[in-house]
């Protein structure tokens, strides 16, 4: 069987989460193709909770953090509705937005709300994030 076409041949949620992908691997432009994404397919809370996590983490790491704010609430509130893993992911950035500006209850609340949620890999940089958000 053979796959033609690149990432715009497949729907926006598996779009969004290549994205998410190379976001992780600090791919670049990954903030630009999250925002085309969420103007093209913004009513899919899944694709939202992801783009808006991804323009959160691009705000935070350019200082925006007023910016970042505004991104992960719409996140939380799009994660509302989708799996536990999406939920888990978008807690975990929202409390790198909360530590990055000084907020250590509120980043302390959404690691205990991701920590049901995560597993492998991320619950361990959820630990470690905790961690360090507790020794800052």
């Amino acid at each position: 069987m053979e796959i033609s076409g690149g990432v715009d041949d497949v729907g926006p949620r598996t779009r969004a989460f290549a994205i998410d992908a190379d976001s992780e691997r600090g791919q670049p432009q990954v903030a630009e193709q999250a925002a085309a994404l969420l103007s093209e397919a913004g009513d899919d809370p899944v694709v939202v909770a992801v783009c808006e996590r991804i323009l959160a983490l691009d705000r935070v790491r350019a200082g925006l953090t007023e910016d970042a704010r505004g991104h992960i609430a719409r996140a939380i509130r799009a994660a509302d509705s989708t799996d536990p893993e999406t939920r888990g992911r978008v807690h975990l950035t929202a409390m790198s937005v909360a530590a990055s500006t000084g907020e250590t209850d509120e980043a302390l609340r959404h690691a205990d709300a991701a920590m049901p949620l995560l597993s492998g890999e991320r619950r361990i940089r959820l630990d470690i994030q905790r961690a360090s958000v507790l020794h800052a």
